[in-house]
């Protein structure tokens, strides 16, 4: 704890802006599930104010977010504690959407978009590592 947040030791491995986790993280993690997780959150907050329910849900996010803020350094691994949270969110924005033409098409674009992203990270992203041990090798 000294080390983190008294001393600023962990700045050493880099520096985040506070909002780190909402603007770049969750969209980060989230991929394509972003629209859904945005509107399971609308919908889950509507709803329990609507029944008259406290937000424990919502408030455990908004803390938990609140405290990892505090010091520069960030990392998105982080965030597992809450992680079941916002799949949860995102589930639930699944679930309660209304059109099923709309949500059939938010489906596909979002296999499409992580199939995408996955094979463009786990063929194309971060290979000079593998070049490197190639060249070292011959």
């Amino acid at each position: 704890m000294e080390f983190n947040l008294l001393t600023n030791g962990a700045d050493f491995y880099g520096v985040h802006d506070p909002l780190w986790y909402v603007t770049e993280c969750i969209p980060y993690l989230l991929v394509g599930a972003l629209p859904f997780f945005g509107l399971g959150l609308i919908r889950y907050v509507s709803d329990e104010i609507n029944k008259k329910n406290d937000l424990h849900l919502i408030i455990v996010l908004v803390l938990f977010l609140a405290i990892l803020s505090l010091p520069a350094h960030k990392e998105d691994r982080m965030l597992m504690p809450v992680w079941p949270i916002l799949v949860l969110l995102t589930t639930y924005g699944l679930v309660n959407m209304k059109s099923s033409k709309f949500k059939k098409l938010l489906i596909i674009l979002t296999l499409v978009t992580n199939v995408a992203l996955f094979s463009f990270m786990g063929i194309h992203h971060n290979r000079a590592a593998f070049s490197i041990f190639d060249t070292l090798r011959a």
